[in-house]
């Protein structure tokens, strides 16, 4: 990793993290390739492709080797109230691995048997990046469904089908269950780092636990990508608080900018991830180790610069730049009921999530004392509070509101930011036997 000291990430967060920067680099540079005029071939692509890989590689080798730093070593049996060696964590890991081994086979199956089927994939994504691939040119970008959306899924989708060397409903969809896989890794990394690994275990089985993400991750929708590029956005930005690498806080920022170049909302999500960057400028305000306006700029100019050039060429294409949204005060107070009771179902009442929302709601009730004196658990719950925040708004205030608040939309919205009520539960639930243990954990 270019942006971080060499032997600072393990080889399995390597790859995943290479993986979404990879997606998303390369997706931006066909963008800029096809709206330069380059025909979107292998043969056209390629050479940039490789100049670009020659320039990192060189850069990874030039990087200096890390300096030796003493820390304390970490006593993972006290982290995690037991010992690696102990059979229960040998049970809880074969577990694990059980379910592992059989949602990956579940996923496989249900790529190569079932064809792209779902309604949003059939009438707007896998559509228009069906018509990306055949025309081999981003000037068909005007016979797609919603101008405005953004182009990273059909030119990645584009970018497979280029190798494949023909449209192929099955094998495109493999895009998604590797990204769940990844993101699944790179959960259980960061979760090793900061609760020890018996409770990142957990954190995995609590994740398998929700049916609907292991649906989404077997059907051609954009929120799989889009939870891998959100919640991996506030990961890199919780470790960037606690190493304060800046390589993290970058990361972060591309990440969360990719996200505006998937979906739409990636816009208003840059700006809670700008919100919680503020907040924490502000937590360290008297710390003399960190430059906050340098902390500000490099997070902000990868998203400005990522965001800005999307919007700047569809102002030239004259394609709408975002979906029509207007404030309705009509009803506002029936309204707010109907957006309160969605809210309510699509929580606490279906099947979806398990019952992970009720269990955030129980510890922080049960240890409230601790998630306000500890403030590293302010940028977890702030952003989870200006996600739902978000689409309360708009289900309440504005004209799409019924659309948003639909059952099937809102489940959707909540995949984005789901998995941070895993970690706020794994940092607040005290599996220890001892407040010693708790107490070294928070």
């Amino acid at each position: 990793m270019i942006l971080l000291p060499k032997n600072n990430l393990c080889r399995s967060a390597s790859i995943c993290i290479s993986y979404g920067l990879g997606l998303g680099l390369i997706s931006f540079y066909i963008f800029i390739a096809g709206w330069l005029n380059l025909p979107l071939t292998l043969s056209h692509l390629y050479p940039g492709l490789i100049g670009m890989s020659v320039i990192f590689f060189i850069f990874q080798m030039l990087k200096p080797e890390p300096r030796p730093q003493q820390s304390e070593p970490v006593d993972n049996s006290a982290t995690d109230g037991l010992p690696q060696s102990n059979p229960g964590y040998k049970a809880l890991l074969c577990l694990t691995i059980l379910l592992a081994i059989y949602y990956c086979i579940y996923m496989i199956w249900c790529v190569n048997h079932l064809p792209v089927y779902t309604w949003d994939s059939i009438a707007t994504s896998v559509y228009n990046s069906k018509i990306l691939f055949y025309e081999k040119s981003l000037s068909a970008q005007k016979n797609f469904a919603h101008l405005s959306y953004p182009l990273q899924f059909p030119i990645i989708i584009t970018w497979i089908s280029l190798h494949l060397g023909e449209w192929n409903d099955q094998a495109i969809k493999y895009l998604f269950p590797v990204t769940f896989i990844m993101f699944t890794i790179l959960l259980h990394h960061f979760l090793s780092l900061w609760v020890g690994k018996k409770k990142a275990l957990w954190g995995v089985l609590m994740l398998f636990s929700s049916n609907f993400l292991i649906y989404h991750a077997t059907i051609s929708y954009r929120d799989i990508l889009m939870m891998f590029y959100v919640v991996g956005s506030i990961l890199f930005m919780f470790e960037w608080n606690r190493t304060k690498l800046i390589g993290y806080l970058i990361l972060s920022a591309l990440f969360i900018g990719f996200s505006t170049f998937l979906k739409l909302e990636g816009t208003a999500y840059a700006l809670i991830l700008g919100l919680t960057l503020l907040y924490t400028l502000y937590l360290n305000r008297n710390q003399k180790n960190q430059s906050n306006l340098k902390a500000l700029i490099h997070f902000c100019f990868p998203i400005l610069f990522l965001w800005g050039s999307y919007i700047v060429y569809k102002s030239q294409m004259h394609f709408p730049s975002s979906e029509y949204v207007e404030i309705n005060m009509f009803n506002i107070f029936s309204r707010t009921f109907l957006t309160v009771k969605a809210f309510y179902c699509t929580i606490f009442t279906n099947a979806n999530w398990n019952i992970i929302w009720i269990i955030l709601l129980i510890v922080t009730i049960k240890e409230w004392k601790t998630v306000v004196k500890k403030t590293h658990l302010h940028l977890l719950y702030l952003p989870l509070i200006l996600f739902l925040g978000l689409h309360f708004t708009l289900g309440t205030l504005s004209d799409k509101g019924d659309h948003v608040i639909s059952s099937s939309t809102l489940c959707r919205l909540f995949i984005h930011f789901f998995p941070l009520t895993i970690v706020i539960i794994l940092f607040l639930f005290d599996f220890s036997p001892t407040k010693k243990h708790k107490e070294k954990l928070l």
